[in-house]
């Protein structure tokens, strides 16, 4: 036999302003001639809306931050080459990767590097993709050393890359390509720097070289957003009501 539990909760937030929220997207009479609600019940029932939905939006932000950063690294700059139609692109490279709690690679299980218009995928079946940790006899000057192959596309058969560097500013304790290390290291802000080789193999140009140079970008903060434009929409009609209320 099941057990019921009530659980009481202080209010933390004020039941006219919920109830405001309600009569902005809601038919509030409608709601109450079909439940026999006065208007303190449906004062009530807003503030109970508005928890809700604040505890709602809340989890749902938190969870996707915590997916898109849970092993994943993102790199952007320009490129340099002697061959035209690769110089002075911009670059993307979108990598997950796994943790290594007992070594200082993380394996590199996909991946992406665009260049300009070009994506080119990381090759899943390559020994050799990863992601290490470097320890260097400085202060707080540690460094990620990324390498991994690339599979064609178009003209292109195939591609390389080795040392494409992520300058840290910070020591890490020890050197294990544990998700908090690479993250410390890969924090925004830090600079990409060679010698970042990226060697293609195209048919029309033969091989190509080119170096990428850039640093840690900005996320574009998407679910920061939404909720901000949720907070300024709602805001603003609640506010026009009030005051044509006064």
């Amino acid at each position: 036999m099941g057990v019921a539990t009530c659980v009481v909760v202080r209010r933390p937030w004020p039941e006219s302003a919920g109830f405001r929220l309600l009569c902005t997207f809601c038919d509030t009479d409608l709601i109450a001639r079909q439940f026999g609600l006065n208007v303190g019940q449906l004062k009530i029932f807003g503030g109970y809306l508005m928890r809700k939905l604040i505890c709602f939006a809340m989890m749902a932000c938190l969870g996707m931050v915590s997916q898109s950063q849970a092993g994943v690294l993102k790199l952007a700059g320009t490129t340099s080459s002697a061959t035209g139609a690769f110089n002075n692109l911009n670059w993307t490279f979108d990598a997950v990767f796994t943790q290594n709690l007992a070594g200082a690679a993380a394996a590199i299980t996909s991946g992406v590097l665009k260049l300009g218009t070009t994506s080119l995928n990381v090759n899943p079946v390559t020994v050799g993709d990863a992601i290490t940790v470097t320890i260097d006899p400085g202060v707080n000057d540690d460094r990620l050393v990324i390498a991994f192959d690339v599979n064609g596309t178009g003209t292109i058969l195939g591609g390389a890359v080795s040392g494409l560097t992520v300058q840290g500013k910070a020591d890490v304790a020890s050197a294990i390509a544990s998700d908090a290390n690479i993250s410390l290291l890969a924090a925004l802000g830090n600079t990409v720097s060679g010698p970042s080789s990226v060697t293609l193999f195209d048919l029309g140009l033969g091989t190509v070289s080119i170096t990428l140079n850039g640093s840690v970008p900005v996320p574009e903060p998407s679910s920061i957003g939404i909720l901000a434009g949720l907070g300024l929409v709602v805001g603003r009609r609640v506010y026009k009501r009030a005051r044509a209320a006064a």
